[in-house]
């Protein structure tokens, strides 16, 4: 797991950390803000989230995924607020892509700027628009999954998920207390473009975290709900390799307590990591072959009622769901097809096109 932030501090030598050196669970880190080798000593922000994501503290904390190994990046500058952070995160996740992760988690998000810098505008939230949401789309597309932290700002005049939450392959992550209700705080959706956000809420309100002496105490904000759906994320990987991203994120969200009824609140609400597990043990493996020769154009990707596929007249369509279960099968007697999906339920499906 990748945790980019503005720093880790005492990381390096605080005791609550030692099972991870011990166990060499740390493999590499890099400082994007001075583009050196990162020290130890800047925010206790992301030594915080890292220590969610997972420690292992004996008797007293143990993280989300304490067995996993883990790429810290710092790419935040606390000082100042500026685009550059977001052309930092683009680096590290080059970086980290390089090293061979599989997850990437930032409690980081971009809206609003230092003056002269430039805001982004509720409008700019719709999943293509921001340098940050564009490169963790660009990383979803080269099989890292992507969690993020809604943001803090239900209190505020922004009120929004910020960037990279709008990204229709970055799980958002919002907040709850231990009531399992929505923290004041916990930013909204939907994203510009109308999709529910955040797509799910875990605790966010007086978690356990370590202050700047390693001594634990309580903090509150989608900053800490984050790390635990990612390690949520990383144990699910664990224990089902043969599973996709896709499957993962959508038994994720199947798992949670508000599925049938969404909203821009809670999103699909409360995840449930054992039913997760039984889910996605009931899942297919999936095995997607490449058609050669075949061109193949759907628009758009994601629909709602219809979309359009151009492609060879005769082909042979089908649709499945992450279950692998058959939803639509027909012939496309046209170059250019319309097919009606309105029907369907929300969630991901594969489209498969073959022609003989």
């Amino acid at each position: 797991m990748g945790v980019f932030d503005g720093g880790f501090w005492k990381v390096d030598s605080l005791p609550i950390f030692d099972s991870m050196w011990a166990n060499n669970q740390i493999i590499a880190a890099y400082d994007f803000v001075d583009k050196d080798t990162l020290r130890y000593d800047a925010s206790t922000h992301g030594m915080q989230v890292l220590a969610l994501a997972g420690i292992n503290y004996p008797d007293s904390m143990v993280g989300a995924s304490p067995g996993a190994s883990f790429v810290l990046a710092r790419t935040e500058d606390t000082r100042s607020e500026t685009h550059l952070e977001e052309l930092n995160w683009l680096n590290a996740m080059e970086w980290a892509d390089s090293v061979g992760v599989d997850i990437i988690h930032s409690s980081l998000g971009y809206s609003l700027f230092d003056s002269l810098q430039g805001d982004y505008s509720y409008q700019d939230m719709d999943g293509k628009s921001t340098l940050i949401t564009i490169a963790a789309e660009r990383a979803a597309e080269r099989g890292i999954f992507i969690t993020n932290s809604a943001g803090n700002s239900g209190n505020d005049p922004w009120f929004y998920i910020t960037a990279p939450c709008d990204g229709k392959n970055v799980l958002c992550i919002g907040a709850v207390d231990s009531f399992r209700t929505v923290t004041e705080f916990s930013s909204r959706g939907p994203s510009a473009d109308g999709r529910i956000k955040p797509d799910v809420t875990t605790m966010g309100s007086r978690n356990t975290i370590p202050n700047r002496n390693g001594i634990l105490r309580r903090g509150s904000g989608t900053s800490f709900s984050g790390p635990l759906v990612a390690g949520l994320v990383a144990c699910l990987k664990g224990a089902h390799p043969d599973k996709s991203n896709e499957q993962i994120f959508e038994a994720i969200l199947l798992s949670s307590d508000r599925y049938d009824a969404p909203d821009n609140e809670y999103g699909h609400g409360i995840p449930d990591a054992l039913r997760a597990d039984s889910i996605l043990t009931a899942m297919p493996v999936l095995s997607i072959n490449k058609a050669e020769e075949l061109d193949v154009t759907i628009y758009p990707n994601p629909a709602r009622d219809y979309f359009q596929i151009r492609t060879e007249p005769g082909s042979q369509l089908q649709i499945t769901n992450l279950q692998g279960q058959v939803v639509i099968a027909k012939k496309l007697q046209n170059w250019v097809n319309f097919v009606n999906v309105k029907d369907l339920s929300r969630g991901t499906y594969v489209v498969r096109v073959m022609y003989e």
